[in-house]
């Protein structure tokens, strides 16, 4: 997926289902600083745990079916009313 979006691999990040998707999200970010990335490719959103917009700030973010480049503004999160159907 990187070279048909004509980018170089630099590393694969992966993380354990243990953790906590805030501490992941932090962690990836650190990366993405440190490498000085310019994009990262996951399979799905699902697998960045609500990282996407954090990504997005940094860099583009791209999956199989789509690509948000840096900056993309995402919808705004729906508030959790607290009722149960």
């Amino acid at each position: 997926m990187a070279a048909t979006h004509g980018y170089f691999l630099l590393q694969v990040i992966e993380f354990d289902q243990s953790g906590d998707a805030q501490t992941h999200n932090a962690l990836m970010i650190e990366h993405i600083r440190a490498a000085k990335a310019e994009a990262v490719l996951t399979a799905n959103l699902a697998h960045l745990a609500g990282g996407e917009r954090a990504i997005t700030e940094l860099c583009d973010l791209i999956t199989p079916e789509q690509t948000y480049p840096r900056g993309h503004h995402w919808p705004p999160p729906v508030p959790d009313s607290g009722c149960v159907r």
